[in-house]
Parts: C-alpha cells; sequence; structure tokens
C-alpha cells in the first residue's frame, strides 16, 4: 500500500479549518502539520519536509516569493501549491517565477483542490482556468494593463515608444519629476523590476506606436 501524500498547510484565514477538516476524511492525504505565519510555514515545512506545502501568499511574516523561493532551495522535494482568494497577474506571476507548481482559487471545490495537491505532488503543473488563460496572454504578449490610471497609461505609452522622463513631460505639459513619479507607481503597479521591464510589457499589450514626426517643408 503507497504512503499517504503528506501535506503542511500555511494559511491565515478562517479557511483553514474548512481545508484541514475537509482532508481528514481524505484517504490518501494526510496533514501533517499547519501554520498562519511565513516563518512558521518556513519551520512546519523544512521539519516535516512533506510532498505539498498548500500556501496563501500573502500569509504574514514572509512575502510570497521570497517565502517560495527559500523553500524551494531549502527543501527542493517539497512541491507548493498556492492557494488563493485572487487571480491577479501580479500574484501569478510572483509564485510561478518563485517556484510554485500549482495555484488554485480557495473558492474551489473541495475534489478541485484534492486534485491540485494530487497533482503538483507528482511533479505536474496546475492552475485554475482563469490563472491559465491569463497566463497564456502574458505569454502570448496580449495582455492588458487594467490597473493604471489613464495618465499613468498614457506616460507608460509615451516611454514605450522610447521617450525619456524629459520629452514625456513636455509632450503631457508635465514636470519631468511628475512624470518620474508616475513611473515609479507605473513600475509598483506591474510587479516589474525597473522602467526597462515596464516598457516591454507595455509593448507587449501593444503600446508604444511610433511618433510621428511633423513633415518638414
Amino acid at each position: 500500500m503507497e504512503s499517504p501524500l503528506s501535506v503542511v498547510v500555511a494559511d491565515q484565514s478562517a479557511t483553514r479549518a474548512d481545508l484541514l477538516n475537509f482532508l481528514a476524511d481524505v484517504d490518501g492525504i494526510t496533514v501533517v502539520a499547519e501554520a498562519a505565519t511565513g516563518h512558521d510555514a518556513v519551520y512546519r515545512t523544512l521539519l516535516h519536509q512533506p510532498h505539498v506545502l498548500v500556501v496563501e501568499p500573502r500569509i504574514p511574516g514572509f512575502d510570497e516569493t521570497t517565502m517560495i523561493r527559500h523553500i524551494i532551495r531549502s527543501a527542493p522535494r517539497v512541491a507548493v501549491l498556492v492557494r488563493t482568494a485572487t487571480e491577479d497577474d501580479a500574484s501569478v506571476c510572483r509564485a510561478i517565477r518563485a517556484g510554485a507548481l500549482g495555484y488554485i482559487r480557495k473558492a474551489a471545490a473541495p475534489d478541485a483542490v484534492v486534485r491540485a495537491i494530487r497533482c503538483v505532488a507528482a511533479g505536474d503543473a496546475i492552475l485554475g482556468p482563469t490563472v491559465a488563460a491569463r497566463l497564456a496572454e502574458l505569454l502570448t504578449g496580449k495582455r492588458e494593463l487594467p490597473s493604471l490610471t489613464a495618465r499613468e497609461h498614457e506616460v507608460l505609452d509615451l516611454a514605450a515608444t522610447g521617450l525619456p522622463p524629459s520629452a514625456i513631460a513636455r509632450r503631457l505639459d508635465l514636470s519631468t519629476k511628475t512624470v518620474r513619479n508616475h513611473v515609479s507607481a507605473i513600475v509598483g503597479k506591474l510587479d516589474v523590476a525597473g522602467r526597462a521591464e515596464a516598457i516591454a510589457l507595455a509593448r507587449q499589450a501593444g503600446l508604444g506606436r511610433p511618433v510621428r514626426r511633423a513633415a518638414t517643408a
């Protein structure tokens, strides 16, 4: 008889109890520990070396990228399944870049969670349907930028044409400092490393069409 899959559940929300109660009745899966903070999640995971860590990405104590990378580095045999209430692009990218194998919504049916646990334990990647669709958009370059304000979108569009902040400021009748502030806000909202990566993302989304020069007589 095969040994049951061992699982550590790390979540600060009330849904942790619901998940634990459900998994207690699932054959072939054993919850060996639970945690309510990032530090405790890392400690319990390294202590028990479970097959799967089911983790809520915004758990206190560690940001999701740091926590997942630390676990993958220290316990490479542990598969990480991110379970969250949201499916925003930034969280998807952070979790996948950090090494998570699965990403599923808390609203998913219990049997879907069980399938996800077994899937990542086997070394396969699994994403919810909405996440999978958004990830496909990211990989094909078809991405919208809905989190930006109209002004930020305008600044990013001009930056993607290759204009420096000073030129953008002149075109929009703003100060260069204001433009730089907008760029900083854009970088934060898009969860990218800097201006260059934001511009690359903007071009993938179809922004940055070449600026037409006025014809000379």
